[in-house]
């Protein structure tokens, strides 16, 4: 898997952290399945840009952020 992926899942880790939030819970309320959920946050496949945006808005972040992890 490319860097960029890698980059952003290791954002969503950090920020699942931050809030003290669960793999299990964050899954749940993505509405997808544990181990495909925690493949993204691995890097090793490809997130969607809908589970992406859920993400921004779960943890209030600005979508480009999420992304490229620039402020």
């Amino acid at each position: 898997m490319n860097d960029d992926i890698k980059d952003i899942a290791m954002r969503i880790k950090d920020l699942r952290d931050i809030y003290n939030i669960s793999l299990e819970t964050l899954a749940r309320d993505l509405g997808i399945n544990q181990s495909l959920y925690q493949q993204y946050e691995n890097g090793e496949s490809d997130i969607p840009i809908g589970v992406l945006k859920k993400i921004a808005e779960k943890f209030n972040v600005e979508f480009i952020t999420l992304i490229t992890g620039r402020v």
